[in-house]
């Protein structure tokens, strides 16, 4: 919801800004942000890529924040059916397991099982996975980079 005042106040300071929609990009922590704005808000993105982080599965028996299934916490409406169809790179370093997480294999299960959401729905899966070779966690330059070539300025 921060983010979303945040655009409304910089819309009402000038207001020529056309931020209705727009691309997105979050590594570790901030991919999990980015996945989940999308999936709560997929209208506002334009495009956007996440890389290297833990991520929320269409899996009503998995707890949040790995799954749909409420525990605790309310969870707001999620939009899997539009998410997938978003133009959305799922990217990660090759040799990432970032405080024991491993998020090669936490990554390749968000693609797949979107992928399969998707199909079971007859919906495009537009999503797209991409790995870094090499690299670890600390890709957030190379990730950018390749969600700039590959998404950002090929609309």
């Amino acid at each position: 919801m921060r983010l979303l005042e945040i655009l409304a106040d910089a819309k009402r300071r000038v207001p020529i800004l056309h931020i209705e929609r727009f691309f997105i990009f979050g590594h570790s922590a901030g991919a999990q942000f980015t996945q989940r704005f999308a999936l709560v808000h997929p209208e506002r993105v334009l495009a956007g890529a996440v890389s290297c982080g833990a991520y929320t599965l269409p899996d009503p028996q998995e707890p949040w924040p790995r799954g749909t299934k409420e525990t605790r916490v309310k969870l707001p409406e999620l939009k899997f059916d539009q998410f997938v169809q978003l133009r959305f790179a799922i990217i990660v370093g090759e040799l990432d397991d970032a405080r024991g997480h491993n998020t090669v294999d936490g990554s390749k299960a968000l693609y797949g099982a979107c992928k399969a959401y998707a199909e079971q729905r007859g919906l495009q899966c537009r999503l797209l996975f991409h790995v870094n070779r090499g690299v670890g966690h600390a890709c957030a330059g190379m990730s950018a980079r390749w969600a700039i070539s590959n998404l950002f300025e090929k609309r």
